[in-house]
């Protein structure tokens, strides 16, 4: 077996992987937009917080 092959059986491999992980989890770009509004969701309580505590 070469180098080509081998890279060609990985490639093969990451893209299966790839694939499974996005049916398991979704797509990165649906897991980003998760995260970020998590994110935006935290701040925004912590801001409300604050708020509350300068009331």
């Amino acid at each position: 077996m070469n180098c080509a092959d081998i890279n060609c059986e990985l490639l093969v491999k990451l893209i299966q992987l790839k694939k499974s992980s996005e049916r398991k989890f979704g797509s990165i770009e649906s897991l980003s937009k998760t995260r970020n509004s998590i994110v935006d969701n935290r701040d925004l309580s912590k801001e409300a917080d604050i708020n509350k505590q300068i009331d």
